[in-house]
């Protein structure tokens, strides 16, 4: 079984098309994702909805699991046991059996955006999977969040040389993602 196999065979376990997913794509297109054919929670690109949680005019949302997680553009898709993590953790929390209180794609955001950040930071750390954390490493995790946030875990300093060095190099600077005004993007 391949790995995208597995994450298929997970993602199938739910119903193929919750109510809340408007429309899916393979990848990120660019602009709005259109809403032809059928939405797929196999897709790494989804416009949700949050009508069945809010009382007012609805909101479109969009999830890009194919969203840059490392440098040189590395998606969290690359990333498969962290990709299929992501899309549970999104899944469960628009259904309302997340693993805390909330509902909804704004629930889903929070916590999509604080898992992406834990993700970069155990890959900064040189750990490829979650199984590879120690108590040890986690204690230093807690520990630099607690003094240093969420924005304080990944070290920056390296990754500024880099981006000098390429400037003064003359090499291209990776781009910024881009998100469609009218459907907020998941940053993570």
């Amino acid at each position: 079984m391949n790995l995208r196999d597995k994450h298929d065979k997970i993602m199938q376990g739910y119903e193929e098309a919750p109510p809340w997913l408007l429309s899916s794509a393979l990848n990120r297109p660019k602009g709005k994702p259109k809403r032809d054919g059928q939405p797929s929670l196999l897709h790494d690109c989804w416009v949700v909805t949050d009508a069945h949680v809010t009382k007012g005019r609805p909101a479109e949302y969009t999830f890009d699991f194919s969203a840059p997680v490392m440098p040189g553009k590395i998606p969290l898709s690359d990333y498969i046991d962290d990709l299929i993590t992501s899309k549970i953790i999104v899944v469960e929390t628009m259904f309302g059996r997340g693993i805390l209180p909330g509902r909804g794609p704004k629930s889903a955001l929070n916590l999509l955006t604080n898992y992406a950040g834990f993700v970069r930071w155990r890959l900064d750390e040189g750990l490829v999977y979650n199984q590879d954390i120690t108590p040890r490493v986690l204690e230093r995790y807690f520990d630099r969040y607690a003094r240093e946030g969420q924005f304080g875990l990944i070290s920056l300093e390296p990754r500024i040389e880099q981006y000098l060095r390429r400037v003064a190099d003359g090499l291209p600077i990776p781009g910024k993602v881009v998100c469609s005004p009218s459907a907020p993007m998941a940053q993570i």
